[in-house]
């Protein structure tokens, strides 16, 4: 049987929710502004990258990149709240403490946070956070 090439990388996937949310309020709000917008930018011909020079089809090709990025940030959040829904109390603690923080002393005060909220020792909540991992990598694959 054929190793997989790639393993999903679950801290990653979790760290970047909200910076995410971020892009993805800041995409609607400038693809709100396009839609609404009906001046003309007459100090560029042609929109970067493109060969474009019709003002209203510039305006579409801007919608059209707005909406590709939008649906990409949807389709993460879908598969967040598909995780999510997947995961007990105990597990979603251990997401919002120590997966979904970026860097080591950050996680190592959100193991314990979960370590006098769980009343467990430090080794057991390692454990678990190795669990959830392996648990998250098998609901995405």
């Amino acid at each position: 049987m054929i190793e997989k090439y790639y393993r999903f990388q679950v801290d990653s996937f979790f760290e970047d929710y909200r910076d995410n949310q971020k892009k993805l309020a800041r995409l609607q709000e400038e693809r709100e502004a396009e839609l609404t917008s009906f001046s003309m930018d007459y100090s560029t011909e042609r929109v970067t990258n493109s060969n474009i020079s019709d003002p209203t089809e510039q305006r579409a090709f801007k919608r059209a990149v707005f909406d590709d990025k939008i649906k990409e940030l949807e389709k993460y959040f879908k598969t967040y709240d598909f995780i999510m829904s997947q995961l007990d109390d105990t597990e979603k603690l251990l997401v919002k403490n120590v997966l979904s923080v970026g860097g080591s002393s950050n996680k190592a005060t959100g193991i314990n946070k979960v370590k006098n909220a769980l009343f467990c020792e430090t080794a057991t909540v390692y454990r678990q956070v190795a669990r959830l991992r392996e648990k998250v990598a098998k609901i995405v694959d």
